[in-house]
């Protein structure tokens, strides 16, 4: 019989700044976001891709935390806030991923946080 318990929840530790070898600047260069990945955003959180960068995409300061969920692999998750005040949590794959060094971000998902 399958163990059907669900898994148990991860949490991440954010730090300001990944300053690690193959680890994350302290700024999140540019982020681009497919467009039905925008449609998602807009029709499922509220979100645009414009408001996704101006929180998070530099000159933003930001929180970071690596991410390696077992059903969607290592992502970076980023939160930020709006120049209204508004945080939201953002999942972000570099692009190329084979490019440790990359300053391009991809959008997966986001969300308002609250």
């Amino acid at each position: 019989m399958p163990d059907a318990s669900p898994e148990p929840k991860r949490s991440l530790i954010f730090n300001e700044s990944l300053g690690q070898p193959g680890g994350v600047r302290d700024y999140i260069g540019l982020v681009v976001c497919a467009p039905s990945v925008e449609r998602k955003l807009r029709s499922k959180h509220g979100l645009t891709a414009d408001l996704v960068r101006e929180a998070i995409q530099y000159p933003a300061r930001v929180m970071l935390a690596w991410d390696d969920d077992p059903r969607h692999g290592g992502r970076l998750v980023v939160l930020g806030t709006t120049a209204t005040g508004r945080q939201l949590v953002v999942w972000l794959v570099p692009t190329p991923e084979w490019d440790p060094d990359t300053d391009v971000w991809l959008i997966k998902t986001a969300r308002w946080v609250r």
